[in-house]
């Protein structure tokens, strides 16, 4: 089964190791009797060596896929309705309750996720619109790009012809997304494809900045490194998250919205879940 795919208004084989043999080669007709089927013996053919060794497959050699949460706008937001969390741009992994709307959205129940670890900090140009900006690595390249990451800085340069660019926070988290199965079967686990304690997971990686930076890579940032994740690592405890509407005053003084997480404790994981992070997928500690 193929992935399954929500639109907008959505509610809830290594090849066999290749064996080489000799041609039978009957004997001279001189030699064998007209009336004998017998053949030449045939000496074993040695194994060739493996098509590919699956079994050193590296991490960057792989496509994990992303999660992106569905903005008011961007392209996202043509296909799927605002709030939604989607999988490869193509698969609603999770709905959010709206009881707000005519009929109220029940939603598909908080996405149970368990982060692994985070990639170094990055660093994105806020473009007005929402469009993509540059994306550097390092806070000595913003400052190279004539970039800023205090607001203040920028807001009082905007529009002089020393003003700086504005860059935001980038953080990539690499997640373990638990199935919601009543939102997504996936009977054939073609998505959920790793099975631990009887559910299904799949990886995915996200992207963090702006008010999910704030509002979830920070809380994760906090109780890794003074919290309750400082003994057991991210990968101790799962996490419970969906999306609401926030509002808040912009630039140029008008009221804009954003979706943003709402993120809450989840539950200690099992040391089969932990064993598969270190040890099935290779993670470490």
């Amino acid at each position: 089964m193929g992935n399954i795919t929500f639109v907008k208004g959505a509610t809830p084989e290594t090849p066999g190791t290749v064996i080489e043999t000799a041609p039978v080669v009957a004997a001279p007709a001189a030699v064998v009797p007209s009336t004998s089927l017998a053949v030449a013996p045939v000496a074993a053919a040695p194994l060739a060596a493996p098509f590919f060794d699956d079994r050193n497959i590296d991490f960057k050699d792989i496509i994990v896929p992303r999660l992106n949460v569905v903005q008011k706008v961007g392209d996202l937001s043509e296909l799927f309705d605002p709030g939604c969390i989607v999988l490869n741009q193509s698969t609603v992994i999770h709905i959010p309750e709206n009881k707000a709307k005519t009929p109220p959205v029940v939603g598909s129940g908080p996405l149970v996720l368990t982060p692994i670890g985070c990639r170094p900090l990055q660093y994105a140009e806020k473009v007005s619109g929402g469009g993509r900006g540059l994306f550097v690595n390092s806070e000595a390249e913003v400052a190279a790009a004539n970039g800023t990451l205090d607001y203040k800085e920028w807001k009082a340069g905007k529009g002089t012809p020393n003003g700086k660019k504005r860059f935001e926070e980038y953080a990539t988290f690499l997640f373990l997304v638990k199935q919601p199965k009543a939102l997504l079967p996936d009977e054939e686990h073609q998505v959920f494809t790793h099975e631990i304690d009887g559910e299904y997971y799949t990886l995915a990686l996200m992207g963090l900045k702006g008010v999910w930076f704030t509002g979830f890579a920070k809380r994760l940032f906090t109780e890794r490194k003074i919290g309750f994740l400082r003994a057991g690592g991210y990968a101790s405890f799962n996490w419970n998250l969906t999306t609401f509407v926030k509002s808040f005053t912009g630039d140029d003084g008008g009221t804009n919205y954003a979706i943003a997480p709402v993120l809450a404790n989840g539950t200690k994981n099992t040391p089969a879940l932990l064993s598969y992070v270190k040890d099935g997928l290779g993670f470490g500690a």
